[in-house]
């Protein structure tokens, strides 16, 4: 009688196979955070594309260019500083800072319309004074959760990162941001040197030199948009 001998698996192929499937694993495991990722960009990207349409097709319906009798006809010179038939001021809508999505009291969005100054171009000093200096203008869509701010003064330089003789420093930190309350543009903190009573901003102050000027900051920002808009 005779027997034939059946060859298994050697420890070295087990452990060989073990390894391909463990890298397999995580291979597909590290795809989960890329898409939560790119779920949650998309998501604010959404917010922020929506939010940035409704202050102008709001004004356009509650306060038609003919309504002048209504107590917030205001509102209405958002809409005719981009048709060119009014000075450029800053605006900021809602006046109050805030609004809230409906149905989540966490988040909320706000948007600032700032005219940028373009003429001269050899001499431009961050401020636009007529609708000839400009035909163009900034919006900044900022969505937040659980809004808070704190208050100051600083002294903002045109195209200068720094700002300097900042109040309430010791309240502000780096990643925080900060907007003058004249234009209200939010700007990214990069350092803090409190030592110099002094900040850096992650982008030149785009308008003019003001000392002293208030300013709000705030760590609740979650998202910040910019487009612009010209009359056509």
């Amino acid at each position: 009688m005779s027997y034939k001998c059946k060859r298994g698996f050697t420890l070295i192929e087990i452990l060989i196979a073990i390894f391909i499937l463990v890298i397999g694993i995580f291979g597909v495991m590290a795809l989960f955070p890329v898409g939560i990722h790119n779920t949650n960009k998309i998501a604010k990207i959404t917010v922020g594309a929506v939010s940035s349409e409704i202050p102008l097709a709001y004004a356009s319906y509650k306060y038609p260019a003919g309504n002048v009798s209504g107590p917030d006809y205001y509102i209405r010179d958002i809409v005719n500083a981009i048709s060119g038939t009014s000075t450029p001021v800053c605006y900021f809508y809602p006046e109050t800072g805030t609004i809230t999505v409906p149905g989540n009291s966490l988040f909320g969005w706000n948007t600032s319309l700032v005219p940028i100054d373009i003429e001269p171009p050899q001499n431009p000093d961050g401020t636009a004074t007529s609708i000839g200096e400009t035909y163009l203008f900034r919006q900044q869509i900022t969505v937040y959760k659980n809004y808070t701010v704190n208050n100051g003064t600083a002294d903002f330089v045109y195209q200068n990162k720094t700002l300097s003789n900042v109040s309430n420093i010791n309240n502000i930190s780096v990643n925080d941001f900060i907007c003058n309350t004249h234009n209200r543009i939010w700007y990214r903190i990069t350092n803090v040197d409190r030592s110099a009573n002094s900040i850096t901003i992650q982008q030149p102050y785009e308008y003019e030199t003001a000392s002293s000027a208030p300013y709000i900051s705030t760590n609740t920002i979650t998202g910040i948009y910019n487009t612009l808009h010209t009359p056509h």
